[in-house]
């Protein structure tokens, strides 16, 4: 991963038919994942920086949301969803634990046959999702404040 910076999001997909994307994505300035080209995202890996502990967790299609969560910390990459499975992302939810509890998570999602979906500070927890409409989510951005 990069560099440690203060505080920081950066997330990296696994697109089906493509696989991993070779470049991050940092705090909502950029996506990952594809914009009209109806490919899913099958997995995220996460990076957090300057916000103490982070959990991450997936769902995908036909199988909900993981029974676990994958929990990082400070330099940790996150890593969550399928590879190898064809089981389209149709959401993500990103909770921070904090040292000081100040900090918000925020972002937002391309998805199939919706468009751009904007979600805004929602505190310590983020969700990205279309679940219950059977839509892909096909681009993410997550940020930090």
């Amino acid at each position: 991963m990069q560099a440690s910076v203060a505080l920081g999001a950066c997330v990296r997909a696994h697109v089906a038919g493509y696989g991993w994307q070779k470049e991050w994505a940092c705090n909502n300035l950029h996506h990952t994942g594809t914009v009209g080209q109806n490919r899913a995202i099958e997995a995220l890996q996460i990076w957090i920086s300057g916000a103490g502990r982070f959990y991450a967790k997936a769902h995908t299609r036909n199988h909900g949301w993981d029974k676990n969560e994958t929990c990082a910390n400070g330099e940790q990459v996150a890593t969550v969803g399928t590879t190898g499975m064809a089981r389209p992302m149709e959401a993500v939810r990103v909770t921070i634990q904090s040292n000081t509890g100040t900090e918000r998570a925020d972002g937002w999602s391309h998805i199939q046959e919706t468009g751009r979906l904007y979600h805004p500070t929602m505190g310590q927890e983020a969700i990205l999702d279309t679940i219950g409409r059977a839509r892909n989510l096909e681009a993410v951005s997550i940020g930090i404040s």
